[in-house]
């Protein structure tokens, strides 16, 4: 099986010269190739005909030495925060998995997430017995109905593995909800309500089109609406408001119940519209290109691009 790099990743490691205005926090690596699941988005579905080396519009390379001690070295620096192993469905890939986490325990110390490769609660005890910090069980849909039609599996069992897991490890459990997907703004801030009572985190992406996909001709999300269900991942998360507290229209976020000069001071400092998901995880330009509109922020934000976001969200 093959154990990639993400290209910003290989840049914080000095493994390749990277221009860019955000490098990685976190060290991203993905283990495995073309997945068993057919994901209708995802360019590592089996339906898929994209290049072999993406997940989402990230390249991802296979390293020619030993990155664990690499890694390590960037920890001690305090470059980066977290290292996280993004595992594509394939028979037999959580041994290998396994003897992964083993190989990178021998090396170092840094904090361990695992995406992906989990089918039960017992490979969450296993994960977080041999020392993974986090286990993150990606739903993507917002709803069971674009869960079955987009990925084609149960919804029910998925969200019943992330609810006991979260029971027997909580805060160590999170997952991914993707937003474009044809859910209502409404429904996915119901399924981040759900998440944050469970004590799941949850990472924001915003459907990316990638070309050889199913899904390449649908347009991304547009960003007014992606930053209001930011705004409310935001006030959910930190236990600001509830989702019942929030005013809708036809799915569409009309009012937070609270005066809009209140919203402001809440969202001055940029907080809200930084990616979300584990500790240390700033996802550079998974989202979007480098110079187009940033979906999910890798850095901190300038004042006006934090004035712009709130103005985009057209709330108030």
């Amino acid at each position: 099986m093959d154990l990639r790099l993400s290209i910003g990743t290989e840049g914080i490691l000095g493994l390749r010269k990277v221009k860019t205005d955000a490098l990685p926090t976190t060290a991203y690596l993905m283990l495995g190739c073309r997945c068993s699941n057919g994901c209708m988005f995802c360019p590592q579905s089996n339906t898929s005909r994209a290049k072999e080396n993406l997940l989402s519009r990230v390249v991802w390379n296979k390293p020619l030495q030993n990155i664990w001690p690499m890694i390590e070295n960037e920890f001690a620096k305090g470059k980066i925060q977290r290292s996280c192993i993004q595992v594509v469905n394939k028979p037999g890939i959580f041994k290998i998995l396994t003897q992964e986490i083993e190989m990178a325990r021998a090396y170092t110390g840094v904090p361990l997430c695992v995406s992906g490769g989990t089918g039960s609660l017992e490979d969450i005890d296993e994960l977080i017995g041999l020392g993974v910090d986090r286990v993150t069980i990606a739903l993507d849909a917002g709803t069971p109905e674009i869960y079955r039609k987009i990925k084609g599996q149960d919804f029910l069992k998925r969200l019943e593995l992330l609810k006991k897991g979260a029971e027997k490890y909580p805060g160590r459990i999170g997952t991914h909800l993707i937003v474009g997907l044809g859910e209502t703004e409404e429904e996915m801030i119901e399924m981040i309500q759900e998440m944050y009572d469970r004590r799941i985190t949850a990472a924001l992406f915003a459907f990316t089109p990638i070309k050889g996909t199913l899904m390449e001709q649908m347009p991304q999300p547009p960003i007014d609406s992606y930053r209001r269900v930011r705004i409310a991942h935001y006030l959910i998360k930190q236990k600001m408001c509830r989702k019942e507290d929030m005013g809708f229209e036809s799915g569409r976020i009309i009012s937070l119940h609270r005066p809009f000069h209140q919203i402001r001071e809440l969202l001055a400092d940029g907080s809200a519209f930084l990616t979300s998901g584990c500790p240390g995880c700033n996802r550079p330009y998974y989202n979007e290109k480098p110079g187009t509109v940033l979906y999910n922020y890798p850095r901190k934000m300038t004042r006006e691009e934090i004035e712009r976001a709130i103005e985009e969200a057209g709330i108030g």
